[in-house]
């Protein structure tokens, strides 16, 4: 255990602190998928009872089954508490397969501990780790994938190869943009060509194959892309690849700091990680390989309000794709004295980063609530710069919470109820929650879609969402509805702006 003292001493510094910092009772947030994970999870557990809502929410949701069934057969599905610890669990355990994956690419126990202690101090990991996302079970899947393959290429062993597919499945199956493994795994089983690569290549493709024969969700996401560009995917395509790659550059600067003031040094550790991920990928390392694949994918996905989020479980790749980077110089120049000097340095850069925005984190969980909300420090918005703008965004949240409850009042059981957020309304009412047609679809099919979905209610709210205006679809039904509920939420002063949500009926 002596040449793993550094990372167990990084686990054991902050495994209390995240265990703190993640015990929540609530959802940090509305929208974003962590109620979906949820409802799932509860749908999937032995032990919650069967829920007939719950249960055709599931089998509509486009979302992979993995870590809802992490939770379900773990106690994640009995409350928020549960879930919350569970994920952050899972933190613990991609960091040990990222210290694994180093550790095979020949990196020092130290180094490899070192970037560890990164992605923990990460501001955007500590902001994850309010919420019950997918992330970090997809960090620890597609690590322990890397660390067969990095095994595989070293020694040729079937059984890595087996392992490294089971792993890429494994990925798929909680994020599918897990689909980035597949292009490495092919090139392991080039290499090999033989009855081994075939099965391998089973193990990886049957479990997500099985999954999307049995489940058809009602929106899944060739349907958002479809959506997003139409049937000129080429027109859309440039300047999609050219807004989120800025966007992508933003998002980069904001998981490592709330400052902007370090944009030029993002800059310079992007490009210094892709001329990295290059390099590599021309020698077939499986990392790269992935690495450059899943930016490609996101290059492509048409959802910037998320894009810190999902460029998460890359980023710790990238910075230990920079300590491998200063080994091999090392390697390079034998007898080259300064390797660990270099290390340190790079990792005290970093830490120098991270360090003002981990302060400002901590000052602000213990800072009290303006208007005496309880346990406001576990809402994700309450960490914007700006205190009143934090707190304001929690009203508004909260009073979201309250509207959407009370649509139970106004929604016969049985009922479904169209929502730009039907995860959310499903959750706090009770009452199936149903996505309506996109603004950009013309009368009459606008009308004919939001007919197809068999619902009579809406619940509509003034929160901006990128893909709808504000009270959708109000605008376009305005003539036929009967209101039923109109919540006000007023700000933290009488100028700060309201939000107001709408529970109507279809005539």
């Amino acid at each position: 255990m002596k040449q793993h003292a550094a990372l167990i001493a990084a686990l054991a510094l902050l495994a209390a602190p995240y265990a703190i910092w993640s015990f929540s009772g609530q959802p940090a947030h509305l929208g974003d998928d962590p109620l979906d994970y949820l409802m799932m999870a509860r749908h999937y557990a032995p032990y919650w009872p069967h829920d007939a809502v719950l249960a055709q929410f599931a089998a509509q949701s486009r979302f992979p089954p993995l870590y809802p069934l992490i939770l379900a057969f773990t106690g994640g599905a009995a409350n928020f508490y549960a879930a919350h610890e569970i994920t952050t669990a899972l933190l613990f355990l991609a960091v040990v397969a990222l210290y694994a994956w180093l550790r095979i690419e020949r990196v020092a126990s130290a180094g490899a501990a070192a970037i560890a202690l990164l992605t923990l101090l990460l501001p955007s990991t500590w902001l994850l780790a309010l919420s019950t996302q997918s992330e970090f079970a997809y960090l620890a899947f597609s690590a322990l994938a890397l660390t067969a393959f990095a095994l595989h290429r070293r020694d040729g062993a079937a059984r890595m190869l087996y392992l490294a597919a089971a792993a890429t499945a494994a990925a798929v199956l909680t994020r599918t943009i897990g689909i980035a493994l597949l292009p490495p795994l092919l090139l392991s089983l080039l290499q090999r060509r033989d009855r081994q690569g075939l099965i391998a290549l089973a193990i990886a493709l049957a479990p997500a194959l099985v999954w999307h024969v049995a489940h058809r969700p009602q929106v899944g996401y060739d349907a958002a892309l479809s959506i997003y560009y139409g049937k000129d995917f080429l027109r859309h395509l440039a300047p999609q690849v050219l807004n989120e790659a800025l966007t992508l550059r933003q998002a980069l600067s904001e998981d490592l700091s709330r400052w902007n003031t370090l944009q030029r040094f993002c800059d310079l550790l992007a490009i210094v990680i892709i001329a990295i991920n290059v390099r590599r990928a021309l020698r077939l390392h499986a990392d790269a390989v992935y690495a450059l694949g899943f930016l490609g994918i996101l290059l492509v996905w048409p959802y910037p309000e998320v894009a810190g989020r999902l460029l998460w479980p890359i980023l710790p790749i990238g910075l230990g794709q920079i300590m491998i980077a200063i080994g091999g110089l090392a390697d390079a120049r034998p007898g080259w004295g300064v390797r660990s000097l270099v290390a340190a340095g790079y990792v005290a850069a970093i830490v120098m980063i991270v360090l003002p925005t981990l302060a400002f984190l901590a000052e602000r969980y213990r800072t009290p609530s303006l208007s005496g909300i309880e346990d406001v420090n576990r809402y994700e918005t309450w960490y914007a710069i700006d205190p009143v703008a934090a707190e304001n965004r929690v009203i508004s949240i909260r009073g979201l919470m309250h509207a959407m409850a009370d649509v139970a009042n106004d929604v016969p059981s049985g009922e479904c109820v169209i929502s730009v957020q039907p995860e959310d309304v499903t959750w706090f009412s009770g009452r199936l929650g149903v996505p309506p047609p996109p603004d950009a679809i013309p009368s009459p099919r606008f009308e004919e879609r939001l007919l197809a979905t068999g619902c009579r209610y809406l619940f509509m709210y003034s929160a901006s969402h990128p893909m709808f205006p504000m009270l959708h679809p109000l605008h376009r039904v305005k003539d036929r509805v009967d209101v039923l509920e109109i919540s006000v939420i007023d700000g933290l002063t009488p100028e700060d702006k309201k939000t107001v949500a709408v529970t109507a009926r279809l005539r």
